[in-house]
C-alpha cells in the first residue's frame, strides 16, 4: 500500500516540531523582528495605505511606502480575521509559524503535481523547508534574523509555478498567476525576476503561436504590476525624482569644511567621493570618511 498520506504527515510533523521548539518560547525580539512587528502594528492601527504618514516617527514617515508591505498585510489579515482573538503580537507570532512552514508546503504541492508521487516529492519539500546556509530566505536569516519578507516571497514561487502549469496545456494564462506575482512584488520584489522567468518560460511551452503566448505573458506581467501599482508607482516616482545635490551644497563636504575649525576629529557618512577628492576615481562612492587635522581618510570605497 502506497499510503499517500504518510509523506505530507511526516513533513508536517517535522515542521511543527521544529516550529514549536524555535518559536514556541515566546515572541522573537532580536535583530529585525521588532521592526517587522512595528510595521504589522502600523497596518492594524493606521490602515493599509502605504503613503500615510506614521506619527510614530518624528515629523511623520510613510514607512510602508519604502519597505515592501506584503508581510505586514498578511500579519494584519491574521489579526482582522481572528475576531479580536489575536493582538498584533500574537498575530506576528502566528505569522512566523506560517512563514516557516510555507516553503515546504508549497514546494511539496508543486512536486506532487509534477512528479505524481508523494514520496518523490518529500525530499525536495524537506530541502525547501530546512534550507539555510547563507540564503536570505533560509531558516537562519529568513526566520531567526527576521528577514521574513524574503522567506515569505520565496515560498510563493512554487505556487506561481503551480498556477502556471495548466498554461502549458491551453492558450490563455491563468488569472491566479497575476495575483500571485503581484503578491511576490508586494512581499519581496527581489524575487520578482524569478517569477518573471517562470512566466516567460511557461509562455515558451504549450499550444499556440509563440508570439501570441509571449504577448499573453507580457499582459500577465502588466496585470501583476497593476495590482501592485498602489505601492510600486509611488515608490518608483520617489526613486526617480531624487536629484543629485550640487557639489557646493553637498552636506558631507560642508561638515568636513566646518570640522577644520574645530579642535576635534569628526567622522561622517558620505556618499559622493567626488565631493571629497579632486581627481576622478573608478569607484565613485565612499561609505565612511574620517576628518582630522585637515586630512580626510577614506575607510571604505564602494
Amino acid at each position: 500500500m502506497a499510503r499517500p498520506w504518510l509523506p505530507p504527515l511526516l513533513l508536517a510533523a517535522y515542521a511543527l516540531a521544529f516550529a514549536w521548539r524555535a518559536l514556541g518560547g515566546g515572541l522573537l525580539i532580536v535583530d529585525d523582528h521588532p521592526g517587522q512587528l512595528y510595521r504589522l502594528a502600523r497596518v492594524v492601527e493606521l490602515g493599509p495605505w502605504p503613503w500615510w504618514l506614521d506619527p510614530g516617527w518624528w515629523a511623520g514617515y510613510a514607512e510602508l511606502q519604502y519597505y515592501p508591505p506584503g508581510a505586514a498585510y498578511l500579519g494584519a489579515a491574521l489579526h482582522v480575521f481572528s475576531p479580536g482573538a489575536l493582538g498584533p503580537d500574537a498575530a506576528y507570532q502566528m505569522l512566523l509559524w506560517v512563514i516557516y512552514v510555507l516553503p515546504g508546503a508549497t514546494t511539496y504541492l508543486l512536486l506532487v503535481r509534477v512528479l505524481g508521487r508523494p514520496w518523490l516529492a518529500l525530499p525536495g519539500a524537506f530541502l525547501a523547508l530546512t534550507l539555510s546556509g547563507g540564503s536570505r530566505s533560509g531558516v537562519e536569516e529568513g526566520l531567526r534574523w527576521g528577514l521574513i519578507a524574503a522567506r515569505l516571497g520565496w515560498s510563493l514561487l512554487p505556487l506561481l509555478a503551480l498556477s502556471l502549469r495548466s498554461w502549458a496545456a491551453r492558450a490563455k494564462p491563468p488569472l491566479a498567476a497575476a495575483l500571485i506575482l503581484a503578491s511576490i512584488i508586494l512581499i519581496h520584489p527581489a524575487h520578482a525576476p524569478a517569477g518573471l522567468v517562470l512566466v516567460f518560460l511557461c509562455a515558451a511551452e504549450g499550444p499556440g503561436a509563440l508570439r501570441a503566448r509571449m504577448a499573453s505573458a507580457g499582459l500577465l506581467t502588466l496585470a501583476a504590476g497593476g495590482l501592485a501599482a498602489f505601492w510600486l508607482v509611488p515608490l518608483l516616482a520617489h526613486l526617480f525624482s531624487r536629484t543629485r545635490p550640487r557639489r557646493r551644497d553637498f552636506p558631507s563636504l560642508r561638515l568636513l569644511r566646518e570640522a577644520r575649525r574645530l579642535p576635534r576629529a569628526v567622522s561622517i557618512a558620505c556618499h559622493d567621493l567626488q565631493a571629497l577628492l579632486p581627481r576622478k576615481l573608478e569607484h565613485n562612492r565612499a561609505v565612511w570618511a574620517h576628518r582630522h587635522d585637515g586630512r580626510t581618510d577614506l575607510v571604505f570605497l564602494g
